[in-house]
């Protein structure tokens, strides 16, 4: 059994948006090479079953996400992308499993494009979206719902409800029922991991059970440097040879039974 359910891959902070809420650093240096994080699938391969790549944009380097997704299936790796959706994809994503756009309010003005990109995967990849939660979708469930029927209507497999983590705070429990209305109607409608933490406990933190910090996911930035998640701030490793990646399995580290990066308490 696989020590991981997901890896995720921060191989790039570069991006075509300026999104406010965005938790990624616009730009850093002496970052790994492409060629490094190539060389890291054959380990990442030992710890799970799935990569997910993320960004910054990931598709700012089409290239290589067609080359690493390939590297993964040939290490028996499912590979998944998350990106805006604004760039061209189709011809970059055969060996991905899904390609997973992110959507939020600042994104209202590029529905059109994404709906015009996500058709064109259609028949080359799954197609998923990540829809970050805020007020404007619960203080108006009805357009809520409508933007959920648009985006299922548009062939969009499932929806990925987030929670904005490090970003403007949103009590979810006060609006519990918008968040389970479109689990009756839609098969593919989910939340996140911590979502569902707090509607099923009924509270922010003290959880009975702990968080997947560390526990079912890991996260490699673009320094190679690897975190319990990806937003977290104190790496649990730093990656100089690629093989070192195997040295997680000795890291010590503290289960969370709260998230610190809630600002709703």
């Amino acid at each position: 059994m696989k020590k991981y359910k997901v890896i995720s891959l921060h191989y790039t902070t570069d991006c075509n948006l300026n999104c406010p809420m965005c938790y990624r650093p616009r730009k850093t240096y002496k970052n790994k090479s492409f060629d490094w994080f190539m060389k890291l699938i054959p380990y990442i391969s030992e710890l799970t079953e799935q990569v997910a790549v993320g960004g910054g944009e990931p598709f700012m380097h089409p290239e290589f996400v067609r080359d690493f997704s390939k590297e993964c299936v040939n290490n028996g790796l499912i590979c998944n992308v998350t990106t805006n959706g604004t760039l061209p994809m189709r011809d970059y994503v055969e060996n991905v499993e899904m390609v997973s756009v992110s959507y939020d309010k600042y994104k209202y003005e590029y529905l059109m494009p994404y709906l015009i990109n996500t058709k064109q995967l259609r028949g080359v990849t799954r197609i998923g979206c990540n829809l970050l939660m805020d007020n404007s979708h619960l203080d108006k469930p009805y357009y809520f719902m409508q933007l959920l029927n648009i985006l299922f209507t548009a062939k969009i497999e499932r929806i990925f409800a987030l929670y904005p983590k490090n970003w403007t705070p949103l009590d979810i429990l006060k609006f519990r029922a918008i968040y389970y209305a479109p689990t009756f109607k839609y098969k593919h409608f989910y939340v996140d991991d911590l979502t569902n933490m707090i509607l099923t406990q009924n509270k922010y933190q003290g959880w009975d059970k702990p968080c997947h910090f560390a526990k079912d996911i890991i996260s490699i930035d673009e320094k190679g440097y690897v975190y319990g998640c990806s937003f977290d701030k104190k790496p649990l490793l730093k990656l100089d040879k690629p093989k070192d990646l195997m040295n997680i399995v000795n890291v010590k580290y503290k289960e969370r039974y709260s998230c610190p990066y809630l600002k709703v308490k």
